[in-house]
């Protein structure tokens, strides 16, 4: 049988640790609204045992230190689904704008314009020869132009903002995986000596989320306590104490590795603010340019199309020009003798003649001489 005295010692180890425990626990409760803290548990462990003769008998409880309790699964899939978030959100900003531009009663309505422009031709069908209505179609023309080259200059404009954007993100993204580095070498010292680091890994905790919400990262932790995080692509931005630097060449974004050698992350970046403003900059913003440039095409083709085959107020029996001597113009011009040419530009219509154009003076006009109908009329397709 043991020692009353060991009976005691029981007893009191048992209320030490105990009190280690509620202190834990006081810690806990102290900082519940401590951003990034993570929530810590005593780790308490029987002490050994001891034997009298055939009998062995328990000595208690030991306090073997302090564990964060941390999923290391659930913080990965909330890092990623954040970073899929700021890549949404940094997209809806630009998409927001984007819809402004576009918004009925703003400056550049091309919706507005274009319908007074039809109008403006309904209104000069019912009178053809009206002066006022002339002049009003060629004002409301002016107009849509003007509105559309004012939506492309606002375009312009937005890509010029996610450039400037871009830039500030890498510096915040360079120095954020600096701070990572920094904290690495910090949580491997005191770890190697034995001590605990909750502080400083939820630190870098706090880090790489902020992180996350720039680009889309993977991250391992190694033996010694060091987080190595990467790129979508694997490549190195903290390793150990090392940091690889984030760079903007042109309009790639780079990874100054080690060695000298450089990486382009850019298709790579699926998630994060970076991500978002490369998508945006790259195929969303251009998609929209497309479609408007496809619709002011269209549109400049068909008018002058049914423009062309109409009848000026004054009539004219004969056009002069200066003729150009270049080969290809000789080539058409065997190939579609109703054609001539003189100081203007190209039209598209050449093209379906055969007259395929390589380099072409901006100062050549094609003109077909059957078409031309009024006086100082070009068919254009700018």
């Amino acid at each position: 049988m043991p020692a009353l005295g060991a009976i005691f010692n029981i007893a009191g180890s048992a209320l030490l640790v105990q009190k280690y425990g509620i202190e834990v626990t006081s810690n806990n409760i102290a900082n519940v609204n401590t951003p990034g803290y993570t929530r810590q548990s005593p780790m308490l462990q029987a002490a050994p045992t001891e034997k009298f003769g055939t009998l062995t008998f328990g000595r208690g409880v030991s306090f073997e230190g302090v564990a964060g309790i941390n999923d290391e699964f659930l913080e990965t899939r909330l890092r990623d689904q954040g970073s899929k978030a700021s890549f949404f959100s940094s997209q809806q900003d630009y998409i927001s704008q984007i819809e402004q531009i576009f918004i009925s009663g703003s400056d550049a309505d091309v919706s507005s314009l274009m319908s007074e422009f039809w109008n403006s031709w309904h209104d000069l069908a019912n009178l053809p020869s009206g002066t006022v209505e002339r002049r009003v179609l060629s004002e409301k023309s002016l107009q849509l132009t003007e509105g559309f080259n004012r939506v492309n200059t606002q375009m312009d404009n937005l890509v010029q903002d996610i450039d400037n954007r871009l830039n500030a993100g890498v510096k915040d993204v360079n120095l954020l995986t600096s701070e990572l580095a920094d904290l690495n070498q910090q949580i491997v010292s005191l770890e190697t000596g034995g001590k605990t680091a909750h502080v400083l890994r939820d630190q870098r905790n706090m880090k790489l989320n902020e992180l996350a919400e720039f680009m889309n990262i993977s991250t391992f932790e190694l033996d010694t306590g060091a987080l190595t995080i990467m790129t979508g692509s694997g490549v190195d931005l903290v390793r150990d104490n090392k940091s690889f630097d984030l760079l903007m060449k042109d309009d790639r974004l780079m990874v100054d590795g080690s060695g000298g050698n450089q990486w382009d992350v850019t298709d790579h970046i699926s998630g994060g603010q970076i991500g978002g403003w490369v998508y945006m900059r790259n195929e969303g913003i251009p998609g929209f340019l497309t479609d408007l440039n496809e619709t002011a095409k269209a549109l400049i083709w068909q008018v002058n199309e049914q423009h062309s085959q109409g009848v000026g107020l004054e009539k004219i029996t004969t056009v002069t020009g200066d003729y150009a001597a270049a080969a290809w113009m000789r080539n058409c011009q065997s190939q579609r003798p109703d054609w001539f040419f003189m100081t203007g530009s190209i039209p598209l219509e050449a093209l379906r003649y055969g007259c395929m154009v390589r380099t072409v003076s901006p100062l050549i006009r094609m003109v077909r001489p059957l078409r031309l109908k009024a006086s100082q009329y070009p068919l254009m397709q700018p």
